[in-house]
């Protein structure tokens, strides 16, 4: 299978959907009872999960993962599902025999199941990422010592032999420029003779394209914050120069909410830091569901968020953080005590 299937196999969709039907089952069993919007969006985010579980089925033998999940494992994550498709089939919350706190631990602790096989598949991915690097770079020296030894054979047999040397090494070398020099990792070599060149073109083609898959991974972690999966500081300021760049032409109206948990200290302090980051987890779930898909969030500091509203002036800013924060002092994060 070629990089992309590889890289598919990931479960972070997985995780993404999953945190997606976490997220709008506990605001059924919080509410007490499941709309219809609330009925489609569950059937959309199930139906997505599932897709990619098959992927991940699909290609999971081949990063050699197939047994990172035990059974129990196995069959919490499928409970969970059974339990929404239980939710879907008869409309009632009641149905489940779970509160919004124990639905939310279950469905965090099959989250984390999932992350668990995302990290040992990326860390896969690495290895042998790094691996098909060395056996290019290999390839590479073997046939550019080979080309230099031919090179100086039949250096004195014909001139046009020199300028076909000369002429292929080159373009190997402009196309390695776009790559040492302006880290463009969109290069590719060209050589259309279906000689050694080409050979060698196809090799290092195929380790460009490696090492962009490497680089893109490592650019999304940078800029994300790993516990809630929000942007941190550097995707926002990513975010903000990309959508704020002249070439975009006109520029929609922004506001920025600056959000921060009081006396989180306390709660750290008093439940410990895996409660708190539990409460982090759950607040930024609260911000997803309630904002739009355009608007950008980001945990900007331990418990500080800030969120960019597209197309929205100060007033209506004002509507919409009030609502955010009534939301969260309505929501159960399980303390016993509203955040």
């Amino acid at each position: 299978p070629d990089l992309e299937q590889i890289t598919a196999s990931l479960g972070i969709d997985q995780v993404e959907h999953l945190a997606q039907i976490r997220g709008i089952v506990n605001g059924v069993l919080s509410a007490g009872v499941l709309d219809s919007g609330q009925r489609n969006a569950l059937i959309e985010q199930l139906t997505l999960y599932r897709e990619y579980q098959h992927l991940h089925t699909r290609t999971a033998p081949i990063t050699d993962t197939a047994g990172a999940l035990s059974p129990h494992e196995l069959s919490s994550v499928e409970l969970l599902l059974e339990h929404t498709q239980r939710l879907i089939d008869t409309g009632r919350p009641d149905s489940l025999g779970l509160s919004s706190a124990a639905w939310w631990a279950a469905a965090t602790t099959s989250i984390n199941i999932l992350l668990k096989v995302a990290s040992s598949e990326e860390n896969w991915l690495a290895a042998k990422a790094e691996q098909r690097m060395n056996q290019v770079e290999r390839q590479i020296r073997f046939y550019v010592v080979a080309l230099v030894v031919l090179g100086v054979l039949t250096l004195g047999l014909a001139l046009s032999t020199v300028g076909r040397i000369v002429g292929g090494l080159n373009a190997l070398l402009t196309g390695l420029d776009g790559v040492s020099s302006r880290g463009n990792f969109n290069t590719r070599i060209n050589v259309p003779r279906g000689d050694e060149y080409s050979n060698i073109a196809v090799g290092i083609n195929k380790l460009i394209a490696v090492a962009a898959t490497v680089v893109a991974e490592r650019e999304k972690e940078s800029a994300t914050d790993p516990l809630t999966g929000l942007l941190n500081r550097r995707g926002l300021q990513t975010q903000l120069a990309a959508r704020l760049h002249p070439s975009r032409g006109q520029i929609p109206g922004y506001s920025l909410l600056a959000i921060d948990i009081d006396h989180f200290k306390t709660i750290n302090d008093r439940y410990g830091h895996p409660i708190g980051d539990r409460v982090l987890i759950k607040l930024s779930a609260v911000l997803r569901e309630r904002l739009r898909d355009d608007d950008l969030i980001c945990r900007s500091g331990g418990e500080e968020f800030l969120v960019l509203l597209v197309g929205c002036d100060i007033a209506a800013a004002q509507v919409i953080a009030e609502a955010l924060r009534s939301q969260v002092a309505n929501t159960d994060f399980g303390l016993g005590r509203p955040v």
